[in-house]
């Protein structure tokens, strides 16, 4: 069981932080408190007709806690996404992760909590 932080008024600002991040790569929450993310995964159309992602948190890296699938099928050439959201607590790691199909991270934002 994770302990939430102590409440604080909500001040609640999303940040986009798309340019700093990665499908596939392990980051750590260092902010003191929880964060949220939500993310958007394009299918890469390209690739196929399908992409299925995950999220994953842990105390330790490589996280290995899955928290959610989201995924996509449709024509090959169609620009569709994916949206997947979740709560890291403060000092986990966290990450993003292809599962099957290929996909490009469209959109990356987080608030702390």
């Amino acid at each position: 069981m994770v302990k939430l932080s102590t409440p604080r008024p909500v001040k609640a600002v999303w940040s986009d932080v798309t340019a700093s991040r990665a499908l596939g790569t392990i980051y750590q929450n260092t902010s003191g408190r929880p964060i949220m993310v939500s993310a958007a995964v394009r299918m890469d159309t390209g690739a196929g007709a399908a992409v299925q992602f995950e999220s994953l948190i842990g105390t330790s890296s490589p996280p290995t806690l899955s928290l959610g699938y989201s995924g996509l099928v449709g024509p090959t050439n169609e620009n569709l996404y994916g949206y997947i959201t979740f709560v890291v607590p403060n000092n986990y790691y966290y990450k993003i992760q292809i599962v099957v199909g290929a996909g490009v991270m469209a959109k990356w934002l987080e608030v702390e909590l």
